[in-house]
């Protein structure tokens, strides 16, 4: 294990005692501390395996439009499950990546990376017939439906 490895470890292992043997166990200092941990864990996650996620990336084969679709089901899946997205190279946002056409005759297919407003928007903002190399990041947590005060299935219904 190299140098910076070690220092990241105790960084990390230093954050974890620091929340976890919190004597006050505060609640909100709890929340906040994980939410710290969680950042700092998927920074060093998302840089650490940018250079294999590549790497897999260029491997896989993209020659026409079904590859293409399929290299991205897989990449994004792999992703969400580490809970890394794409960094967009244009808004510097999270982004999934999809394979799309530019009409009926293409049959190649392009890459394009997709992004989401906090308003659930989707907007294409990169495309490409071939995939550079991604730079990667945490994918935000996904807001849950209740959880900006939305209705929830039981309003209007006496208990």
């Amino acid at each position: 294990m190299s140098e910076d490895n070690q220092d990241v470890r105790r960084t990390l292992r230093a954050m974890i005692d620091r929340v976890l043997n919190d004597p006050s166990r505060d609640y909100p200092k709890q929340v906040e501390g994980f939410r710290e941990l969680r950042t700092a864990f998927h920074q060093e996650l998302a840089a650490a395996f940018e250079p294999a996620f590549n790497a897999a990336l260029d491997q896989t084969p993209q020659d026409n439009l079904e590859e293409k679709r399929q290299l991205c089901v897989d990449a994004n899946a792999t992703l969400k499950s580490l809970g890394l997205a794409i960094n967009c190279p244009k808004t510097g946002q999270p982004a999934i990546m999809v394979a799309d056409t530019q009409g009926r005759d293409d049959d190649q297919g392009r890459f394009r990376l997709e992004v989401r407003a906090s308003s659930g928007h989707a907007t294409r903002t990169f495309s490409s017939r071939s995939l550079p190399s991604f730079g990667l990041v945490a994918d935000p947590l996904r807001p849950e439906g209740n959880a900006k005060g939305g209705r929830t299935r039981d309003e209007g219904h006496s208990r």
